[in-house]
């Protein structure tokens, strides 16, 4: 049987084949952008991991928290929403451009049963502001026509312009800038408020940075004095079996090493085990969430700070209560009340308005003649006045009043009890930094002495004056005393930073920038 040729096939079965392969390719492309986009998608996703020096300096610790923490995040675009409502409270006082036009025609009755057709239309613009003193002004002008159809449009049509200024001043209720100015204060009030709380989220979210670190760098530190005791105990097993050899010793003395040396193995995996714990725990606090991305090692570059000299209680509260985020907050808030109570008091007046206006007008049987009319001054009008409202009771405006003033009240005594909670706290935590400092020269002292026993111990026992276990005990001793020196210079640097935490000079004393209060100064002082 003989296979057909591609040039023997109908042109349309030609014509078919090709569009199938033309539409294959297609889909095949599109399939091909559709994974590559989808590829890009999930990488966009997928937020890079932080670049993690190496090895880790706290302020470079610091500084990735604060690119990658949520929480600082959320603070510092709350306080960003309440700067916009400081603008926001400005903008009542912005000028308001008005206009209208507006055309119509009504047919009404007329002699002998003819009706008339009255059209009519009308066109005003014009500008209108309150200010900050409580006055109203507004600039308008305005033109309308009227035509008649039918009888009596004798005198039609007519054409009339005007222009008129108004203003209108409250002189009891709403009169001054203190009340009217009261929603701007209270709004940036509100602003510098959520800036305070964006610094206080910052502190207590680098205060945990910190104390993850010194814990890193204490466990590290264990880790090393095990593995130093390790050394000695597989030093003294060597004595041990040398001095056995030459009958110098018991056999037993080997065994005890070998012990002791056992036990510090295991007591080292342990202290690998926190050290990759708190490892994990520190990069987590930096933005390093997934496991599988986490370095094996973090190297730390900086070690505890020494001791700071000259800090006393009345220093620290001073500092305290100038810096501390809950402080300031508690000012303003007392400052918000107090402004609201004085608006409340203000409202309880009468109404008491004073208004006047003064106008030009025009009227032609043209546009152009009613403007030369406008345009003459020859006809103007003005009016004065005084309105008088006052609520019989005046129950709403006085509730409200006295409940700003317990609400002001309130804000006083949060404000006393704020400062109470600064003292215990700066107290307590200046007690632990002193508590830490004493511990440094004791622990340096002990593990000093620790040194020198074990030294003895080991000369001792190289002369068969003692058995392994003095040395093992004098090794232990050294080794104790050895992470408490280091624990003790961590709990100082943990407890001065709690001390600057507590103060509100944290982010002061590490050099860090507070963005949001920079990048919202401007704005917010309008």
């Amino acid at each position: 049987m003989q296979m057909d040729s591609w040039a023997a096939r109908p042109a349309w079965r030609r014509w078919a084949a090709g569009a199938r392969r033309t539409a294959l390719i297609i889909l095949t492309a599109a399939a091909g952008a559709v994974t590559a986009a989808g590829a890009t998608a999930a990488a966009a996703a997928d937020p890079p991991m932080p670049a993690l020096p190496q090895p880790l300096a706290l302020r470079e610790a610091f500084e990735l928290a604060l690119r990658h923490n949520k929480e600082v995040q959320v603070a510092d675009l709350t306080a960003a929403a309440d700067r916009e409502r400081v603008t926001q409270a400005h903008g009542d006082f912005d000028p308001r451009l008005f206009g209208e036009a507006a055309q119509g025609a009504a047919d009404q009755p007329g002699p002998a049963d003819d009706s008339d057709r009255l059209s009519h239309g009308l066109a005003a613009a014009g500008l209108r502001q309150r200010l900050t003193t409580g006055t109203t002004w507004e600039a308008a002008s305005e033109w309308d026509y009227s035509d008649r159809d039918g009888a009596g449009s004798d005198g039609f049509p007519q054409h009339g312009t005007g222009a008129r200024v108004t203003l209108r001043q409250d002189l009891l209720k709403g009169f001054g800038r203190d009340p009217n100015r009261a929603g701007i204060r209270v709004a940036q009030n509100t602003w510098r408020s959520s800036r305070e709380g964006s610094r206080d989220t910052r502190i207590v979210t680098l205060l945990d940075v910190e104390a993850a670190y010194w814990g890193l760098f204490y466990a590290q530190a264990d880790l090393g004095v095990r593995r130093k005791q390790l050394d000695r105990a597989n030093r003294l097993v060597a004595v041990a079996e040398s001095q056995v050899r030459v009958g110098q010793v018991a056999p037993i003395e080997v065994t005890r090493a070998r012990s002791s040396a056992a036990a510090q193995a295991v007591a080292i995996l342990d202290a690998q085990s926190r050290v990759t714990l708190l490892q994990h725990r520190l990069l987590r606090l930096l933005g390093i969430l997934d496991p599988e991305r986490m370095p094996d090692t973090v190297a730390l570059a900086d070690a505890p700070p020494g001791v700071v000299d000259g800090l006393t209680l009345a220093q620290c509260l001073e500092v305290a209560w100038q810096q501390r985020p809950d402080c300031i907050q508690a000012g303003l808030n007392l400052d918000s009340r107090e402004t609201r109570e004085r608006l409340a008091r203000n409202q309880c007046l009468p109404s008491l308005e004073l208004y006047g206006s003064l106008g030009v007008s025009g009227l032609d049987g043209s546009r152009s003649g009613s403007h030369d009319d406008l345009a003459s001054g020859d006809y103007g009008d003005w009016e004065a006045g005084l309105l008088l409202e006052f609520p019989l009771g005046n129950r709403a405006a006085r509730g409200a009043y006295r409940a700003a003033r317990y609400e002001r009240l309130r804000a006083a005594v949060q404000v006393q009890a704020i400062r109470e909670l600064a003292v215990r706290e700066v107290a307590d935590a200046l007690d632990e930094l002193r508590t830490a400092e004493r511990q440094i020269d004791t622990a340096a002292q002990s593990r000093a002495l620790a040194a020198e026993l074990l030294q003895a111990e080991e000369r001792s026992f190289n002369l068969g004056r003692s058995d392994s276990l003095d040395v093992l005990n004098a090794q232990a001793a050294l080794a104790t005393s050895e992470r408490d020196e280091v624990r003790a210079r961590v709990s100082y640097a943990t407890a001065l930073a709690n001390l600057h935490a507590v103060r509100g000079d944290f982010l002061q004393v590490k050099a860090l920038p507070v963005e949001v209060a920079a990048a919202s100064e401007t704005a917010a002082g309008k």
